[in-house]
C-alpha cells in the first residue's frame, strides 16, 4: 500500500494522519515541481531557438513583452538556478505575481478588442454592393413571391431534423445571419426569457453562457479604446468608431472603398492576435516557472533527479538570453534532456491523480493541515494545481484582481454570509439588470454595430418563440422589414452558405 492509499484509508477511518498528510503533501509538491520544471525547460528552450534562429532578427509586437520576458530570464538565474535562498524566492514568487496578472488583464482587453473587431467584420459582411450581381437579382422586400419562397426555404431548412439541439443551433443560425429589425424592448424580452433557462442550474453554468454572450458581443472586458495601453490599436477602434457613427460605411458603397476598409479591419485584428499569442506565451512560461519556484522547497531527492535532466540546457539557454545575443542551445538537448520531455505524459496522469486527493484532503483535513503547520505547503499546492492547468490564465485561488467569473460577490451572496451554488429567479434578476446596463452602453454607438451586437447575442440565445408559427412570422418580419437591398442579399447569400455547407456535412 502507498502513501496515497494510506492516507485515504485514515481519512476514512478518521484517524489523524500525522505521518500520512506531510508525505502526501511532499509527493503532491514533487509531481508539481517535475512537471512544471521540465515543461518551462521546454518551452524557454523552444523560445531561445525562436530567437536565435531567425533569420531578419526577432521582435515583440509590444515592448512590455519584452520585458517580461527579459525579467523572467533573471527570475530563472536568480530563483531557479541559483542557491536556494527564501529572501530571493520570496521576491522571485511577487515578481511573478505581477506578471501574471499583467499578462492575464492585457489578454482581456487585447481579446475584448478582437470581439469587436468581429463585429466591424459583420457590419462590412453587409455592405456589398448588389445591383449588379444576378444571382440574387430575385432578392426583393416588396415581392411577395420572394417573401413567402424564402421563408419556406429557411423553415424547411430549420426542420429538417427531429432533434431539438439541432433544430435550436439551426434557429440561432439564421437568425444570426438574417438582418436585425428587432427593437430594442423585444431584444431585452429575448435576453430575459435566456437566462431564465438557467433557475435551478449551478452557477457555473450561467457563469460560462455569461461569459460565451459578452465575449461575442465585444463586452468581455471594457477599456476606453481612446485611452488604450494599446496606443495604436486603441485609435484603429475609434476609427472604426468614428466611420460607422458618420455614416462613411454606407450600403453598396464601391468595391474599391469597401476593400480597402475590410484590409484595414483584417490588419487590425492580425495586430491584436499576434498581441495576445505574445501575451498567451509568455504568460505560459510564467506559469511554470512560477510553480515551479513554488514547489521547489518541498521536493524529494526524485525532483531534484529530473532537475539535474534538463539543467544544462536552462543554464545555457538562460545564459544566451541574457547575454542579449541568443544562440542556439540545440547541441546541449542530448539524451537526458529528450527522456525528460518523455516523462511529461506520465507525470501529468499522476497529477491529475493527486488533484483528486488534494481536494478531499483539503475538504476534510482543514483542522490537521493548520495543526501540523502545513498551511503554507497546502497553498503552494493550491497555487501550482491552478498554474500547471490547461487554463493558462486560471485565477490563483485567492487573487480576486485575475478572476474571470462574470458573477458579483453580491449577486451570489445568500445573504446569510454564505455563497449561492444553484441559480435562482432573484440572482437573475441582478444578472438581467446588469446586462441590460451593458447592452444599453453598448447600443450608444452607431446603429450598425447595435445591430451587430444583437445578431452576435441571438446566435448565443437558446430560447427564441413560443412555437413554430412565431418562427415563421419573425423571418416574414425581417424579410419585409429590411429595406436594405444590399444588406438583404448579403443576408441571403450568407444563408445560402449555410445551408450549404449543412448539406455538405450531411
Amino acid at each position: 500500500m502507498n502513501n496515497t492509499d494510506r492516507l485515504l484509508k485514515a481519512l476514512k477511518s478518521k484517524v489523524a494522519p500525522d505521518q500520512e498528510l506531510p508525505a502526501f503533501f511532499s509527493e503532491m509538491s514533487t509531481a508539481q515541481y517535475k512537471y512544471a520544471v521540465t515543461t518551462f525547460a521546454f518551452n524557454y528552450y523552444n523560445y531561445n531557438e525562436k530567437l536565435a534562429t531567425e533569420e531578419n532578427g526577432f521582435a515583440f509586437s509590444d515592448e512590455d513583452v519584452t520585458l517580461l520576458h527579459k525579467a523572467i530570464d533573471e527570475i530563472v538565474r536568480d530563483a531557479l538556478l541559483g542557491d536556494f535562498d527564501p529572501i530571493v524566492r520570496e521576491k522571485a514568487i511577487s515578481k511573478l505575481d505581477a506578471f501574471r496578472l499583467k499578462a492575464s488583464m492585457r489578454t482581456k482587453i487585447l481579446v475584448t478588442y478582437a470581439d469587436v473587431v468581429a463585429l466591424y467584420n459583420y457590419v462590412l459582411s453587409r455592405l456589398e454592393d448588389y445591383s449588379d450581381n444576378k444571382e440574387y437579382a430575385y432578392v426583393d422586400y416588396a415581392d411577395e413571391n420572394f417573401v413567402t419562397n424564402t421563408t419556406k426555404r429557411l423553415y424547411d431548412f430549420i426542420f429538417h431534423d427531429k432533434d431539438n439541439a439541432v433544430i435550436n443551433d439551426k434557429i440561432r443560425g439564421v437568425l444570426s445571419q438574417l438582418p436585425i429589425r428587432m427593437t430594442k424592448v423585444r431584444f431585452f424580452d429575448l435576453l430575459h426569457n435566456n437566462l431564465t433557462l438557467y433557475i435551478g442550474s449551478e452557477v457555473s453554468a450561467l457563469n460560462g453562457m455569461l461569459y460565451r454572450l459578452r465575449s461575442a458581443c465585444g463586452l468581455l472586458f471594457y477599456e476606453d479604446p481612446s485611452k488604450s495601453v494599446f496606443e495604436s490599436i486603441g485609435k484603429s477602434i475609434v476609427s472604426l468608431e468614428t466611420a460607422s457613427k458618420s455614416g462613411a460605411f454606407k450600403s453598396g458603397m464601391s468595391k474599391e472603398m469597401l476593400e480597402g476598409y475590410e484590409a484595414d479591419v483584417k490588419l487590425l485584428d492580425k495586430k491584436i492576435h499576434k498581441l495576445i499569442e505574445d501575451y498567451t506565451q509568455v504568460a505560459e512560461l510564467i506559469n511554470f516557472l512560477y510553480a515551479a519556484i513554488l514547489s521547489k522547497p518541498y521536493v524529494t531527492i526524485d525532483a531534484n533527479e529530473r532537475f539535474k535532466m534538463v539543467e544544462p540546457v536552462l543554464r545555457a539557454v538562460n545564459a544566451s538570453l541574457l547575454s542579449g545575443n541568443p544562440v542556439s542551445a540545440a547541441a546541449l538537448a542530448d539524451e537526458n534532456f529528450q527522456k525528460a520531455e518523455g516523462t511529461l505524459e506520465d507525470d501529468l496522469l499522476n497529477i491529475n491523480k493527486l488533484n483528486g486527493v488534494f481536494e478531499e484532503v483539503q475538504n476534510v483535513c482543514g483542522d490537521f493541515i493548520e495543526a501540523m503547520n502545513l498551511s503554507a505547503q497546502e497553498k503552494c499546492i493550491s497555487y501550482s494545481k491552478d498554474l500547471v492547468s490547461d487554463s493558462i490564465f486560471a485565477a490563483l485561488s485567492d487573487n480576486k484582481e485575475e478572476n474571470t467569473d462574470m458573477l458579483s460577490e453580491e449577486t451570489l451572496s445568500d445573504g446569510k454570509g454564505g455563497i449561492k451554488e444553484n441559480v435562482d429567479a432573484e440572482m437573475i434578476e441582478k444578472v438581467f439588470e446588469g446586462l441590460k446596463e451593458l447592452f444599453e452602453n453598448g447600443f450608444s454607438g452607431s446603429k450598425q454595430l447595435s445591430r451587430a451586437r444583437m445578431a452576435a447575442a441571438i446566435s448565443n440565445f437558446n430560447v427564441f418563440f413560443q412555437d413554430n408559427q412565431e418562427i415563421v412570422d419573425y423571418i416574414r418580419h425581417v424579410l419585409t422589414a429590411c429595406h436594405d437591398r444590399n444588406e438583404l442579399c448579403a443576408s441571403i447569400q450568407l444563408e445560402d452558405q449555410l445551408m450549404m455547407g449543412d448539406a455538405e456535412e450531411i
